[in-house]
């Protein structure tokens, strides 16, 4: 497990994680090889259960039978899939024999994920060209693609607040805190209440999140499913000019809105 803790400890963006994280992240460690011209990810297949970081050897990121992007050691591929629950947008191929290092998805194991922030996935949606003009749909507001809010205060019971999602059809609820806006979400149900670990009558500010990260209701949706990414986030809250809450975007709002093909006109550009 040493070599793990002391390869991935000088990886970005591994090499944020402190002792403890990056202890448990080793632990988690599946090894795997592949001959050359092996598919380790196909395009548009099942949501992938896991990123993986090249240990050794050359892979070619394929958009639609074109090469797009070669990664090496330390770089890291499949987090778009598994950070957003969407599946893989783009092929993973084997140039030379590979030897990877898999990880499930680490927001369920470490004590600080959020420093694992991706500051891209590549050519295929770097920042310069998802703000750059050249995808119409996915430079669309994002107001355009939000819900209205559900709101609760954050005395609320978990079990009224989750009868609350259902009954409007929504993932999430908001609420008001002395340390800003959170946000409960409907697989923070799942993930805390159903295994045990919190009572179903403990208020809703235990299991939320705050603050909730929120979006200017200008952004672009592709800038805006960029964020989400980045931040392992599946909702952002989109807030106006003075940073009033106006609506709620999923993870899913946006891949239905085919931002992600826009993401591709970017790289056609």
């Amino acid at each position: 497990m040493q070599e793990y803790i002391d390869f991935l400890g000088k990886q970005s963006p591994y090499d944020r994680l402190d002792a403890g994280d990056l202890e448990r992240l080793a632990r988690l460690v599946q090894v795997e090889f592949y001959r050359a011209g092996a598919t380790i990810v196909g395009a548009n297949e099942d949501r992938l259960a896991h990123l993986s970081v090249i240990r050794a050897g050359v892979v070619h990121v394929v958009d639609r039978g074109r090469v797009i992007d070669e990664l090496g050691p330390g770089d890291t591929f499949g987090q778009i899939s598994v950070l957003s629950g969407l599946p893989p947008p783009l092929s993973v191929v084997a140039v030379t024999d590979t030897l990877c290092y898999h990880v499930p998805d680490p927001r369920e194991f470490l004590a600080h994920p959020e420093r694992l922030t991706f500051a891209h996935y590549n050519i295929l949606v770097s920042r310069q060209k998802l703000t750059s003009g050249a995808a119409d749909y996915g430079l669309r507001d994002v107001a355009e693609f939000m819900r209205p809010p559900l709101w609760c205060s954050s005395d609320t019971p978990i079990r009224e607040s989750a009868r609350l999602i259902s009954e409007a059809h929504q993932s999430c609820v908001l609420f008001e805190t002395p340390q800003g806006l959170g946000i409960m979400t409907d697989s923070d149900c799942r993930r805390l209440v159903a295994t045990g670990d919190v009572p179903v009558d403990a208020p809703v500010r235990t299991i939320g999140k705050v603050p909730a990260r929120t979006v200017r209701n200008s952004t672009s949706a592709a800038a805006a499913f960029l964020e989400m990414i980045q931040h392992g986030v599946h909702h952002l809250v989109v807030v106006d000019a003075a940073e009033r809450p106006v609506g709620v975007c999923r993870v899913f709002d946006l891949s239905t809105a085919d931002v992600r093909d826009g993401c591709h006109a970017c790289v056609d550009q």
